[in-house]
């Protein structure tokens, strides 16, 4: 897997943003995420997330970047014919990753990160800088 080799782009990103989404690199990451049929998602923008999390009385304490829209996005994508489809669900499920107290900082775009590795999926970190 080419890309546990650190290249210049990805130096670049990580010295920038550490193991954090910013726009583009969420943006890239969310046209990955399906629905249980295995149709692509219409993704919640930052706006419908900031807007969700206000409207459920949800604050982060410890996001950094674009990390909670990922998750949103991924709750919408996991969840979406379950119990937990619902809108205040996925507000609770961001908090629930991004303020995790056993979590490491970056954990949640490590995690993306090693998925795309293990499905093989390229990623050109000169895209998202």
């Amino acid at each position: 897997m080419e890309d546990f080799i650190q290249t210049p782009a990805k130096e670049m990103y990580l010295a920038e943003n550490g193991w954090h989404f910013n726009k583009a690199a969420c943006e890239y990451a969310l046209k990955y995420l399906k629905d249980k049929n295995g149709k692509p998602i219409k993704p919640y923008t930052k706006e419908e997330v900031d807007a969700m999390l206000s409207k459920h009385g949800v604050t982060l304490e410890k996001n950094k970047g674009w990390d909670y829209v990922y998750c949103a996005n991924m709750a919408k994508s996991d969840m979406d014919t379950s119990p937990f489809s619902d809108e205040k669900a996925h507000a609770m499920y961001v908090k629930i990753l991004i303020d995790d107290p056993d979590a490491g900082d970056g954990e949640v775009m490590a995690c993306w990160y090693v998925k795309m590795l293990r499905r093989r999926n390229p990623i050109d970190w000169g895209m998202f800088l």
